[in-house]
């Protein structure tokens, strides 16, 4: 077997799609309820792959039915944005059983109740996304390394 074919092995693929637009009343207070809100969803879903080339749509995960799935469940109309990405998570995970991981993002667009607020998140992952840091927490883990490596050079001189 060639070290490509090896590597195909041990890999993941991972399917799904960005920015979804989305309008629903899912949301906690009277006014949500009546005039509802737009959310913004991206949605990725990791699933380990072999060797053979991926040729049939059955060998992959349609994202099409993700974004199916996203709306049937926001037209719900929970309360909660936890509550719509809990329930959106269990439903791919009973379509598909053996994937590694799930990494959704909601975004609620100006929301009504907080009009200084761009935008309010509720980010869900599962699986290999559990471990993923953002781009804010890697900076800051360089700035600390990077602090502390001048340190340590200061004191040994």
């Amino acid at each position: 077997m060639n070290y490509f074919a090896k590597k195909l092995l041990t890999m993941t693929m991972n399917v799904g799609f960005e920015n979804l637009s989305i309008r629903s009343k899912t949301g906690l207070y009277p006014e949500e309820k009546l005039l509802g809100n737009h959310f913004d969803v991206s949605l990725k879903v990791a699933f380990p792959i072999t060797e053979k080339i991926i040729t049939d749509m059955n060998e992959t995960i349609d994202y099409a039915h993700l974004v199916t799935i996203t709306r049937e469940i926001f037209s719900t109309d929970e309360d909660l944005l936890e509550t719509v990405a809990q329930k959106i998570i269990q439903k791919i995970s009973n379509v598909w059983p053996n994937i590694n991981g799930i990494d959704l993002s909601i975004r609620k667009l100006k929301p009504l109740t907080l009009p200084m607020v761009g935008s309010t998140v509720v980010e869900l992952r599962t699986g290999c996304f559990e471990t993923r840091t953002s781009l804010t927490e890697v900076s800051m883990q360089e700035t600390n390394s990077q602090s502390i490596a001048i340190t340590q050079s200061k004191i040994a001189n």
